[in-house]
């Protein structure tokens, strides 16, 4: 998705925030980092000078950069620049509650726009660290680094794998930093890094777990409420699944779930909320497995009874594979593990 598409829900927030008055917003802004996090993301909008910034590119020693027809920028110009920007990143990340407003209840048409916004704000967290560290300023670099590192942490609050999985990239970008320059930070130093990774929790630091139960529920309700009301027959619940999967994918699953089913009525819809259950199950089972001590075997037999059938058609099809997510996750909590071991050394 775009940032240009990722736009108008952004306007749309801050349409609704504006609607609020002066001390409503001044009391929710000091509870919700969401809302601090949008003010950033606003001036990092698409109409803002920062917009174009080459966020990869800065990470290039001789990067230069400006806009057509003005003097060239120099990487450590550019990033004062977003001084503002910076500050309400940390302002944002020192707060223990973070909501970004995500509608669960409209399912797989929930909007996300924060997810690549958050990304580049850990990015640009980090780019400052490096300029300040190269500057000789350990304390300004060592405020950045812990900000990343509780944006990261920020991320895990929703209910959505993909959330898991920008947490888990925010985290791994910051880190990487760190681990690059361990030498330049003393005691003092990584011991506000040990206390911004504190915030992880440290059952499912990256929400991993949560998430997978999450998507259960709120994705297994969105179907439940669409059985009682949209998909009162095969093609309207097929027509559906056709915006998700392909035509083919959709007709195989009608095929395999309502071929014995006179079409209509409460035969189907009672058939549709079986499946839906056993998808449901399906996910809970392997949010349970996630962290027990034989996880990676117990997710791959539960893979396998998903393939062949043993939980439904529904969850063949919709059921997520989660092997390669839960490696991440336990080589992200095993990073996490070590950098706490060495911030409080």
């Amino acid at each position: 998705m775009s940032d240009r598409l990722l736009f108008k829900p952004i306007l749309t927030l801050l349409i609704a925030i504006a609607c609020l008055s002066p001390i409503s917003i001044a009391a929710e802004a000091d509870r919700n980092a969401a809302l601090r996090y949008w003010r950033a993301v606003w001036l990092m909008g698409e109409d803002s000078p920062s917009a174009s910034i080459d966020y990869e590119g800065l990470y290039q020693p001789n990067y230069n950069h400006a806009p057509d027809g003005e003097a060239p920028y120099s990487s450590s110009q550019l990033l004062q620049d977003q001084s503002e920007v910076i500050r309400l990143l940390i302002e944002a990340s020192l707060l223990e509650e973070c909501d970004f407003g995500v509608d669960y209840d409209k399912g797989v048409e929930a909007l996300l726009p924060h997810l690549s916004p958050m990304r580049r704000a850990a990015q640009l967290l980090v780019l400052d660290a490096r300029r300040l560290l190269s500057e000789g300023d350990k304390d300004g670099a060592t405020e950045r680094v812990t900000a990343a590192y509780r944006l990261a942490e920020h991320m895990t609050g929703d209910l959505t794998l993909i959330n898991s999985l920008v947490s888990m990239a925010c985290f791994s970008l910051v880190d990487s930093f760190v681990e690059t320059q361990e030498a330049s930070f003393d005691e003092a130093h990584r011991q506000a890094i040990a206390q911004a990774l504190a915030r992880f929790d440290s059952d499912d630091p990256f929400g991993c777990a949560k998430a997978v139960r999450g998507e259960a529920t709120f994705f297994g309700g969105w179907m439940l409420r669409r059985v009682n009301n949209e998909w009162s027959t095969p093609d309207a619940f097929v027509a559906d699944l056709r915006t998700l999967f392909d035509v083919e994918t959709a007709e195989n699953l009608r095929a395999e779930m309502f071929a014995a089913e006179a079409g209509t009525g409460e035969a189907f819809r009672q058939k549709l909320r079986r499946e839906i259950e056993k998808y449901a199950t399906a996910l809970n089972l392997m949010a349970d497995a996630w962290t027990t001590p034989d996880a990676e075997k117990s997710l791959d037999a539960i893979e396998s009874q998903i393939v062949d059938g043993g939980f439904g058609a529904l969850a063949q099809v919709m059921a997520p594979a989660l092997g390669r997510c839960h490696a991440s996750d336990m080589k992200a909590r095993a990073t996490l593990d070590a950098r706490l071991e060495w911030a409080r050394d």
